[in-house]
This record gives C-alpha cells, structure tokens and sequence, in this order.
C-alpha cells in the first residue's frame, strides 16, 4: 500500500505577536501600586516586590525576537505615583529568515508629578538581524522620567561582530501634547562600514543612551559629566547635555562591557538625582 504523499504548507511560519500594557496609580494612602495589567505571550511581567515602590520585570518566553516577530508595550504612570520597570536580560534580535524586520512598539505616559525610572537591560543585535523600533514617550511638566536604552552590535566578548542587518530607531518625547525631543537612527545593508567608520560609529560596537527629565536640568548635567569622565577610556566615548528641562547622555565604543558598565555608573548617579537609591534594579547584577 503505497502512503499518501506528504504536503507542506506554503503559508509564512507563524511569528510572536506580543504585547503588555502595565498601568500604576496612586492610591488614597499615597501607595503606588499596580492599577491594571494586561500581558500576551511571549510578553510576560514579573513583579519581584522587596521595594518601597512597584518594580515591574519584562521577559521575553521565546528567549528572543526574529524577523516577522511583533512586541507591543505600553507603561502608564497616573499622577502621583511611582514605577520602576526593568528586564529580566538581555533582549536578543536573531537573524531574520527575509527581508521582514522585528517591529517593537514602546509607549511611555508619565502622568502630572509621577516618577517612571525605565530601566531595561540591553538589546544585543545579532548579525542579519532586522529591528524597526518606535518608542513614543508622553510627559507633563511635573512628570519626572529616568529612561535607559544600550545596543549591542552583536557579543564582542564572544568574538561576534555584526556586518549585515538593519536598524530603524526612531524616538519621541511629548510634554502637554508638543513635541520637545526626536531622535533617529537608520542603518541599513551593510552597516559595517557605518560602524567602522570615523564619522559613522567610529568603531564602536555599543552605543548606550539615558534621557532625564523633572530634575535641575543644567545641574544634573553637570554633575553626570563628572561621573561619566571617568569612565571614558579605552575608546569609550561619551556626553552629557542639557536641552531645555531635558538631559541626554550618550555613550559609545569598541568595548560592549565597558560602554555598559559606564551606563551602569550614569545610571546610578541619576537615580540619586531623582531621591532614588543609587543602584540599579537586583536583575541586573542575576
């Protein structure tokens, strides 16, 4: 008896598609605390406690993104509360299969004399892979915001290195509706020469951004440069400046764990800046 032949499908693999909207919110007793969740796997928050405020910790299920993969997050912080969220690790964006890129969508709502310290590890971006981000984030005059972003240009300390891929990063701030800061980046082909370059990334195979706001803008500027200075050794590169109400810190080079240990370092400076603890999230150090 002769077996029937074996069909495969020809539809496209199925992808991740997920998403989570975490809301905090200030009680009557002056407590934050969680005020609403909604998750979809591989979208998962953890939320450790052991702090004087709400902590919320991202994992991905999946161990990681690819192309045609779609991850959605939205954080709301209402008036007068207080928030942390991190990531349990690293977040890692693997080849793509075509030329569909991973699409992440981030949205940040800061409400009126609220405090969201955004504190996620890093994005590693292995070679070929395609991430389209947009980070949207929405402010008042009295919110108070501490926001961390590190990419990896693949794992220098395993000797990988990244030479074809695409990255199309495309930052957003609002205060009370206008536009106060945007900032993008493209690299698309082959980004090594881009990487390489002298007045492309200069070599550089990390590159780590902090964005502060609700604090003595000119002050805290200066007070993270001293900090920084230190740091910036071995080809690390870095800055701090003031624009308007914001601080915008940068930090770039050759070495992946230098530019995050000195992000490490900034970090901890401007939480003390907020009357935070001067340490990052337990996670970070797992």
């Amino acid at each position: 008896m002769t077996s029937a032949p074996r069909i495969f499908s020809s539809s496209p693999m199925q992808r991740a598609d997920g998403a989570a909207r975490i809301v905090f919110a200030r009680r009557e007793d002056g407590v934050s605390a969680l005020a609403d969740l909604y998750q979809r796997s591989p979208a998962k928050v953890l939320f450790p406690g052991g702090e004087d405020i709400p902590e919320a910790v991202l994992v991905t299920t999946s161990g990681g993104l690819t192309g045609g993969d779609r991850m959605q997050l939205a954080v709301a912080v209402q008036a007068g509360a207080e928030a942390v969220v991190t990531s349990q690790a690293a977040e890692k964006h693997y080849k793509s299969s075509d030329d569909t890129p991973t699409e992440m969508t981030q949205v940040f709502s800061v409400g009126a004399g609220a405090t969201l310290e955004m504190l996620p590890q890093e994005q590693i971006l292995f070679e070929g892979s395609r991430l389209k981000r947009r980070t949207d984030i929405h402010l008042t005059a009295t919110s108070r915001l501490l926001m961390v972003d590190c990419l990896f240009f693949g794992r220098s300390a395993h000797g990988e290195s990244v030479t074809m891929g695409m990255l199309n990063d495309r930052w957003q701030l609002y205060r009370d509706g206008r536009l106060l800061w945007a900032d993008g980046l493209r690299l698309l082909g082959n980004i090594q020469e881009t990487l390489a370059a002298q007045h492309g990334f200069g070599g550089a195979k990390a590159l780590a951004t902090l964005v502060m706001h609700g604090v003595e803008a000119e002050g805290a500027r200066d007070r993270l440069r001293a900090v920084l200075a230190p740091a910036l050794h071995s080809g690390t590169l870095g800055g701090v400046t003031a624009l308007g109400s914001l601080v915008i810190a940068r930090i770039a080079g050759p070495d992946a764990a230098l530019v995050r240990a000195a992000l490490v370092t900034m970090t901890e400076a401007a939480r003390a800046e907020l009357g935070r603890p001067a340490r990052l999230p337990r996670v970070w150090a797992t």
